[in-house]
C-alpha cells in the first residue's frame, strides 16, 4: 500500500472486511486458519489505512475489533498483534501509561504461546519506547541488545535495523558517542539496503515510527529508518566536537526525507539546526527553525513545536532582538501541559551541559566525567532547563532590554 492512497484502501477493506466477517459468523462453522489469517491482514490494513487519513478514532477501533477477535477464537498470534497496534497507536497520542501496559500483556501472551517472531517484534517495539523515557532508561539498552542478537539469530533483517537505531539513540543518551556511531552507521547502510528491497509477502509488523502509518509502506518505513540513524549519528559527531561533520550528515537526513510527510521533514532536521547552532550559523538556525514551527503547527505536534520555538528564541538572544526571543519563549512556555509527563525529569548524572561561547553564544560540551552513565535521557533534561530557561528568558527580557539600551546611549 504506497503512503498516500489510503483512501481508496479504507473502501476497499471495508467491504472486504465485513464480507469476511459476516461469512466467519455466519457459516455454521470454525473459522480455517485462512480465513483468520485474512481477518489479520484486513483489519491490519485498514487499521494502518485510517492512521494514514488522520482518522485516529477509526484506526483505534479497527484494532480493537481484531484484539477482541483474537479473544474469542482463542488465537495468541492476533491478541499480540493487536496490542501491538494499539501499544503504538497510543504511543503517537502520547499516553505513555498504557504503552508499556500493552506492549508488557503483548509480551507476555507472546512467551506463553511460544511466538518466537512475535516476542522478538513486541521486544522491539518495547526496547524503543522505553528508551525514549526517562523512568525505563537504562532497561532499554539491554532488552535492545537481545532482541539485536535475536533478530540476527532469526535473520530478520528489519528487526536487526530496529534494534539498531534504538540501540544508537541509547548510546547517544547515554554519552557513549563511539559505539552509538557504530550501531548507527549499520543501521543506515543497513536500512538503505533494505529500502531498495521488495517488500515482504508477509504482513509488515506494527512499529513505533515517528508518523503513525508510516510502517505501512515497506520503503517508506525503511527511510525513515535511515533517517532515525543519521539523525543520531549526526549528534553524535556534533557532541564529538565534529559539528561540521554532523552538519553533512544532518544535511543527508533532510535530503531523503523528501516526499515523506511534514513531520518527517521537520525531524530530520533536528541534528542540522543543533550543528548550525554549534558553529554559531544563527540565521540557518532561523530559517531551520521557523519551517520547522510551520511543520508543527501543521501536523499539530507539540514536540515538535517546542524544539524549534526553543531554538528560535535561542538565536534571537544571540541576535539580540529580545522582544521577538521573549514573544517566542513565551509561546515555548504555554506548551507544557501538552508535553506531558515524559519531560519532567532530572538532571543525569554525567550528561551534557550548556556553557558560555563567545563564539556561538551558548555550546554544548561533555561534562569532567566523560559521560559515563546518563541515567535518564540528557535530551530530556536538556529538553526540561530548556523550559526554565524560557521562563527565566520571559522575565528577564525587559530588564536586559533597558540594560542594552542604556549601553548603546553610553
Amino acid at each position: 500500500m504506497e503512503v498516500f492512497a489510503a483512501r481508496d484502501a479504507i473502501d476497499h477493506y471495508q467491504m472486504v472486511r465485513d464480507l469476511l466477517a459476516e461469512e466467519v459468523q455466519t457459516g455454521g462453522r470454525q473459522p480455517t486458519e485462512r480465513s483468520i489469517l485474512d481477518l489479520e491482514h484486513l483489519y491490519t490494513r485498514l487499521g494502518r489505512a485510517y492512521e494514514l487519513a488522520d482518522e485516529g478514532e477509526k484506526a483505534r477501533a479497527a484494532y480493537e475489533a481484531l484484539l477482541a477477535l483474537g479473544r474469542q477464537l482463542g488465537e495468541a498470534r492476533l491478541e499480540v498483534l493487536s496490542l501491538n497496534h494499539l501499544a503504538v497507536f497510543d504511543y503517537h497520542q502520547g499516553d505513555d501509561r498504557t504503552v508499556k501496559a500493552l506492549l508488557e500483556e503483548a509480551r507476555r501472551r507472546a512467551e506463553d504461546a511460544g511466538l518466537e517472531e512475535a516476542l522478538l517484534e513486541t521486544q522491539c517495539n518495547l526496547a524503543e519506547v522505553m528508551a525514549i523515557h526517562p523512568r525505563d532508561f537504562e532497561h532499554s539498552g539491554p532488552l535492545a541488545r537481545k532482541a539485536l542478537a535475536s533478530a540476527r539469530t532469526l535473520g530478520r533483517l528489519d528487526l536487526v535495523a530496529r534494534a539498531l537505531a534504538t540501540l544508537a539513540r541509547v548510546e547517544v543518551f547515554a554519552g557513549r558517542f563511539e559505539e552509538a556511531a557504530a550501531y548507527a552507521e549499520e543501521g543506515v547502510a543497513l536500512s538503505r539496503e533494505l529500502a531498495d528491497r521488495p517488500a515482504p509477502r508477509t504482513e509488515l509488523p506494527p512499529t513505533i515510527t515517528p508518523a503513525m502509518g508510516l510502517s505501512a509502506s515497506w520503503k517508506a518505513g525503511n527511510r525513515v529508518r535511515e533517517i532515525h540513524c543519521l539523525t543520531y549519528l549526526a549528534y553524535a559527531r556534533i557532541f564529538q566536537g565534529r559539528p561540521q561533520e554532523g552538519i553533512a550528515i544532518g544535511r543527508e537526513a533532510q535530503a531523503i526525507s523528501g516526499g515523506l510527510p511534514e513531520r518527517i521533514e521537520a525531524m530530520s532536521t533536528w541534528a542540522l539546526n543543533l550543528g548550525f547552532q554549534e558553529i554559531g550559523e544563527y540565521e540557518e538556525v532561523l530559517e531551520l527553525s521557523l519551517r520547522g514551527i510551520e511543520q508543527a503547527r501543521k501536523t499539530q505536534n507539540a514536540f515538535l513545536l517546542f524544539s524549534n520555538l526553543d531554538r528560535l528564541g535561542r538565536a534571537y538572544e544571540v541576535l539580540l532582538d529580545l522582544q521577538e526571543a521573549r514573544r517566542v519563549h513565551e509561546e515555548a512556555l504555554g506548551l507544557r501541559g501538552a508535553l506531558g509527563r515524559s519531560m519532567r525529569c532530572s538532571p543525569p548524572s554525567g550528561s551534557a551541559r550548556w556553557q558560555p561561547s563567545l563564539r556561538t553564544g551558548r555550546k554544548l560540551t561533555p561534562t569532567p566525567r566523560g559521560h559515563a552513565r546518563a541515567g535518564p535521557s540528557s535530551m530530556c533534561w536538556i529538553f526540561s532547563t530548556s523550559i526554565m530557561r524560557s521562563k527565566r528568558c520571559c522575565e528577564e527580557e525587559p530588564r536586559r532590554g533597558q540594560s542594552f539600551r542604556r549601553a548603546r546611549r553610553g
